[in-house]
C-alpha cells in the first residue's frame, strides 16, 4: 500500500557523498559470489496444509530424486521432493527470506518483484533465496499472515541443510506490506523470546508499510483505512498487536536477554518524505529495545514504490550498490561503525 506524491529532487552530490560513507567501510564478505554456478534451481515446498502456504527455493544445487521444478530462466529442472542436497559445494549459504507485498490481500512469491529475477540477483551473490507465499486478506485476517510466516521460517530453518542453506544466517527481506510483515515477524519473535530470532542476521525493508499501524490507521484516508480494516479490523488492541513499533515499545519494558545484534536497512522510494519519520523512529526503537545494533535509512529519489524493488540487482542501480555493501558488511560486524548515530542516512 503506497500513497502517491509528486517526486522531489535530491542533490546528486549529497547522494554520492552518502554512498561514499558505505564504500569507505572496510569490507569482509558475508558470502562467496557464485558467479560460476549454473542457473538457479527452483524448488517449491509446502510448509502448511493450505494451498497458499508454499515457498520457492532458488540456488540449491541438488541431487535429483524425481520431483520437477524450474530454474530461474524458466526451463524445466529435476529436483528432490524432500531430500534435496547440495551436489557440489558443501559450504552452506546464507538465506534470503523474501516476503512479497500487495496490501496484505494480493501479490505472489513469483511476482516480478520477488520471483525469478530477484532470485537470480541474490543467487549470483552466493545466497539461497526463499520466496514466501502466505494466506491473504480479506478471507484471512490478522494474525494469519504472521502465523504463516512464523511457520515458514520454522520450516526453512528445519530443512535448510537439505538445500544448502545456513540456518544461522537468515536475512529477512520485505517490500511494502511484506516490509510490514518482515518487521512484524522480527519484533514478534523478539517480544516472545523465540529461539528462531537468533537465526536472523539482518532485516531489509523496502518501502515498508504501517510500521506504526495504530497511528497509520488513525491518519489514513477512507480508501487506505478500508484496506487496513479488511486485514486488521478497527479494534485498538488488535491494531497494536500488529504494529511493529508497538511491539518494540512493549519489549523495551520487559527486555531481559542480550541484543541479538541485528543489522537493519530501510530503503524508501521517491515519496520518502511521507515515510521517513516512521522509518527513523522504527530504527531508533530497534536500538533502544536492543534488537538491532546497527541501522541505515536509504532514500532512493529516482525510484517509485514499484521500481524500487523491480530494479534491484541491476548494475549501476544505486540501491543495488548500497545493498551489496550492506550484505557484505553485516557478516563482518567489526567493520561496521556502530558509534555512528542510528539516524544516519544515505541521500
Amino acid at each position: 500500500m503506497s500513497i502517491s506524491r509528486p517526486p522531489h529532487k535530491l542533490s546528486l552530490l549529497a547522494l554520492a557523498a552518502g554512498l561514499f560513507l558505505w564504500t569507505a567501510l572496510p569490507v569482509e564478505p558475508a558470502y562467496c559470489a557464485d558467479t560460476d554456478s549454473p542457473t538457479a534451481i527452483q524448488i517449491t515446498r509446502a510448509y502448511g496444509p493450505d494451498r497458499a502456504q508454499t515457498l520457492d527455493i532458488y540456488g540449491a544445487k541438488t541431487n535429483t530424486t524425481g520431483a520437477t521444478g524450474t530454474n530461474a530462466a524458466g526451463s524445466a529442472a529435476t529436483t528432490g521432493a524432500t531430500t534435496s542436497r547440495i551436489a557440489s559445494k558443501p559450504r552452506l549459504k546464507p538465506i534470503i527470506f523474501a516476503i512479497h507485498g500487495g496490501a496484505w490481500s494480493g501479490g505472489d512469491k513469483e511476482d516480478k518483484a520477488f520471483g525469478k529475477e530477484r532470485a537470480a540477483y541474490f543467487v549470483k551473490l552466493g545466497f539461497l533465496y526463499v520466496s514466501i507465499n502466505y494466506r491473504l486478506a480479506p478471507t484471512n485476517k490478522h494474525p494469519k499472515q504472521l502465523q504463516d510466516l512464523e511457520h515458514a521460517l520454522s520450516y526453512v530453518l528445519k530443512h535448510s541443510a537439505e538445500v544448502g542453506g545456513d540456518k544461522t544466517r537468515v536475512y529477512l527481506l520485505g517490500h511494502s506490506a511484506g516490509g510490514h510483515l518482515a518487521a512484524l515477524l522480527t519484533t514478534s519473535l523478539y517480544k516472545h523470546d523465540s529461539p528462531e530470532l537468533r537465526a536472523i542476521k539482518s532485516l531489509i525493508l523496502l518501502d515498508p508499510a504501517a510500521l506504526d499501524l495504530s497511528q497509520t490507521y488513525q491518519k489514513a484516508d477512507r480508501k487506505d483505512r478500508a484496506i487496513l480494516k479488511a486485514v486488521f479490523g478497527d479494534d485498538p488492541a488488535r491494531l497494536n498487536s500488529a504494529s511493529p513499533l508497538e511491539l518494540l515499545r512493549q519489549r523495551c519494558s520487559t527486555a531481559t536477554i542480550g541484543s541479538p545484534g541485528l543489522s537493519l536497512l530501510i530503503a524508501l522510494s521517491n515519496d520518502w518524505r511521507l515515510k521517513k519519520d516512521k522509518a527513523v523512529q522504527f530504527l531508533s526503537a530497534c536500538q533502544r529495545a536492543k534488537l538491532a545494533d546497527y541501522g541505515q535509512v536509504v532514500l532512493v529519489e529516482e525510484r517509485n514504490h514499484n521500481t524500487l524493488v523491480e530494479r534491484l540487482g541491476e548494475p549501476g542501480e544505486k540501491l543495488t550498490t548500497v545493498l551489496n555493501h550492506f550484505l557484505m558488511n553485516t557478516n563482518a560486524s567489526k567493520s561496521l561503525n556502530k558509534t555512528e548515530p542510528a539516524l544516519s542516512m544515505v541521500k
